[in-house]
């Protein structure tokens, strides 16, 4: 039996790590999100002083910057 899991981070241009959580890899990342999002206070104040910026795997979720062009891509 093969377990997985899905490990979402929240750092800066730097690599400076910000954030860390882990959810069951059956969650999908938009999903873990907005969990994560909804009970930490040190999500949301991130995300309101500095902005997320994510793939186009992100659409939809108001939070997140979806970059969309290959020069955006190589920065985030």
């Amino acid at each position: 039996m093969y377990y997985g899991v899905l490990v979402m981070v929240v750092c800066d241009s730097e690599g400076v790590v910000y954030d860390l959580w882990f959810h069951p890899a059956s969650y999908h990342e938009v999903r873990s999100l907005r969990i994560r999002y909804r009970k930490s206070k040190w999500l949301r104040f991130l995300v309101d002083s500095f902005g997320l910026v994510g793939d186009r795997g992100y659409r939809g979720c108001e939070y997140v910057e979806v970059c969309e062009s290959k020069e955006r891509k190589g920065i985030r």
